[in-house]
């Protein structure tokens, strides 16, 4: 699932109540992260040679447009159910309901108001904002051992049955695939890589999002939990395919203009990620309508697959080379 900040309404126990309002050890970890990945921008901003104010800008302005682009995203993807139960329920915040790619919209808006006020590259200031949001949902998804969500299908071997490899689940009596662990690692790999070596200005931010967009496409097949859909399609992986879609256009449409295009390279690529984006699509069909391919064959060919994805949509974006040698 890809709520950010959704707390499952079994199994959560409040450890204490502010204002009324219940606080779940899972509220106070999300809080924990924000904390840290604030901390985080702060440097991330003197790194890229930003002002002093600039990360508590970002900050004031991450943090309620982050929240309102997550719950806007959440609702918009079952608008039918709000239409049905009230939209005024929309307003609700507290009853949970928030979705990561939203908040990275949040985020991106935050950055765009903060380079209009302080008249500062918006390039360097999604940079900024990279290294953070990959801490954030590291730790986040960490989190979600306490909100039950991000487990994927049952163990049936006894010899990978065990923790953090799996989590049990008292209710069924069985253990269940720790896909949340999976998600944090993913996050935390790219959050060294994106805390490398400095890059062109917008490469960090692009590169951090090919990374993560590449990786949840096979990291949200395999949850079980409540996430969002349209019919039988899940919601984050249509929108982290789109991203890279919309980034590889946007940097072929850049190229072509400055006369750099390679028209031949360009559709090697772009058929490349094709391919790979029907190879997951297939592996997803494949997981309950194919009896002779095991699940775990489905996995391994989506892995492949999505690793396709990413080095299909690093190589457009970033013009065959690495990022910030030639700006692609």
């Amino acid at each position: 699932m890809d709520d950010l900040f959704y707390e499952a309404e079994e199994g959560v126990r409040p450890v204490f109540s502010l204002l009324g309002m219940p606080v779940t050890a899972y509220a106070l970890c999300v809080a924990g992260a924000l904390a840290l990945g604030m901390l985080l921008l702060g440097w991330t901003c003197r790194r890229q040679g930003l002002g002093g104010d600039t990360a508590w800008r970002l900050s004031l302005a991450g943090l309620p447009l982050g929240l309102l682009g997550a719950r806007l995203f959440y609702c918009l993807a079952r608008i039918s159910f709000f239409a049905a139960i009230g939209l005024e329920n929309i307003l609700y915040l507290w009853q949970g309901g928030y979705a990561l790619w939203g908040a990275v919209g949040g985020a991106a808006l935050a950055a765009v108001w903060t380079a209009r006020l302080s008249r500062q590259p918006l390039a360097k200031l999604l940079d900024a904002l990279a290294a953070p949001g990959a801490l954030i949902i590291a730790l986040c998804r960490f989190a979600e051992y306490f909100s039950g969500e991000g487990r994927g299908p049952v163990m049936e071997s006894e010899s990978f049955s065990f923790f953090p490899l799996a989590v049990f689940n008292p209710e069924y009596e069985e253990w269940e695939l720790a896909v949340f662990l999976m998600e944090g690692i993913a996050a935390l790999a790219i959050l060294v890589v994106v805390l490398g070596k400095q890059r062109k200005s917008g490469d960090t931010a692009r590169l951090m999002l090919v990374l993560y967009a590449a990786c949840q496409v096979v990291l949200e097949s395999l949850r079980r939990d409540d996430c969002l859909r349209w019919m039988f399609v899940r919601v984050s992986q249509l929108t982290a395919v789109i991203l890279l879609a919309l980034m590889m256009l946007f940097a072929l449409i850049r190229r072509a203009r400055e006369g750099r295009l390679i028209p031949k390279r360009a559709a090697l690529w772009c058929a490349v990620f094709l391919l790979c984006v029907g190879l997951c699509i297939w592996m997803e069909f494949a997981q309950d309508k194919s009896p002779d391919l095991p699940m775990w064959a489905c996995y391994l060919i989506m892995a492949a697959a999505c690793a396709g994805l990413g080095i299909s949509a690093y190589r457009v974006v970033f013009a065959g080379g690495r990022a910030g040698e030639n700006g692609g």
